[in-house]
């Protein structure tokens, strides 16, 4: 009897059981974590690859008014980046990928889905062979470039301190000329085609020199057509309730324009006048004033000086998931 009382009581090499059941789960959660860790890393990568796709695409976009375009350069970026985007992709197929970009009058932007199944190393003696990454990147932006309008270098402050200087102004001191200018040498075909480039913008490059080459600088514009004033107007009243610094952080705030600085305003009289380029500059729609004549001054206060490569990174488009 003492004999099964001291077997029962005996436990010795029961340590031994303990350390290996323990040992074989720290193993497993060490192989877990290094599963996971490997996931982390694919989704890292994955999501930067996606991220530098949609701001590709939102930008070719942005140069060539072409959704094709878009999405061609997005899927390029994208798998320079070591994942291919599947631009005519579907969305709702499972492990599918895709890449689209949407412009309209109230949208734009560009996004991109992908999944990808991850092997696994460890978690297999689990039944787990492959675990699924996710990613998804969209990238807003606007459909805006350069203005009709011009300030003269002189104006321009070397430190903005909430300079604000007159972008157009109806005024009998400048015969004809009150701040309207032609960006292609096309004498901007009448006021609707003003009136869109103050909506729209033009993307075209224009070129910065001493000297005006035809066809390649701007040129002075008369008039004073009441559908552009209004346009800046609507752009104002758009986002009147938007201040600059949130202005400033949304691509589609559109009391933001983007404007050409030149030498000077003095001697530019008549229509078709060679305008020198010395820059480019970020202004934001302050107000609009009338006075008792209704004459109409849109005001801008200054941002920085900036070139176009510089506009279209930091103003034109914008991750935001």
């Amino acid at each position: 009897m003492n004999k099964i009382i001291k077997y029962l009581i005996d436990d010795s090499g029961q340590s031994t059981i303990l350390v290996a059941v323990l040992l074989t789960a720290l193993l497993g959660f060490t192989g877990l974590a290094v599963d996971i860790g490997n996931v982390y890393l694919e989704k890292s990568k994955m999501q930067k690859a996606l991220d530098a796709g949609v701001l590709a695409g939102a930008k070719e976009f942005i140069l060539t008014r072409s959704e094709t375009s878009a999405e061609e350069m997005g899927d390029r970026i994208s798998e320079e980046n070591g994942y291919s985007l599947d631009v005519h992709g579907n969305a709702n197929v499972s492990d599918e990928f895709y890449g689209k970009v949407v412009a309209s009058d109230d949208e734009y932007y560009v996004e991109a889905y992908k999944s990808k199944n991850v092997d696994t190393y460890f978690a297999r003696v689990l039944g787990i062979d492959t675990l699924k990454v996710t990613a998804k990147a969209k990238a807003i932006f606007n459909n805006r470039g350069l203005v009709p309008v011009a300030v003269a270098e002189e104006l321009i402050p070397s430190q903005p301190d909430g300079v604000h200087l007159p972008l157009v102004y109806d005024s009998n001191n400048t015969p004809g000329n009150v701040g309207f200018v032609d960006l292609d040498g096309s004498h901007n075909d009448g006021n609707n085609e003003l009136v869109s480039r103050i909506e729209n913008g033009y993307n075209k490059p224009i070129s910065i020199s001493d000297t005006a080459v035809k066809g390649d600088g701007i040129y002075s514009e008369t008039g004073k057509p009441q559908g552009a004033y209004n346009e800046f107007v609507e752009r104002i009243e758009h986002d009147s309730d938007t201040n600059l610094a949130q202005c400033t952080a949304d691509p589609l705030c559109k009391r933001l324009v983007y404007v050409p600085i030149i030498n000077t305003w003095d001697g530019v009289t008549g229509q078709g006048k060679e305008i020198d380029v010395v820059g480019f500059a970020v202004f934001y729609l302050y107000k609009e004033d009338r006075d008792g004549d209704g004459k109409i001054e849109i005001t801008g206060e200054f941002i920085e000086e900036i070139t176009q490569s510089e506009f279209d990174n930091k103003y034109r488009a914008k991750l935001i998931e």
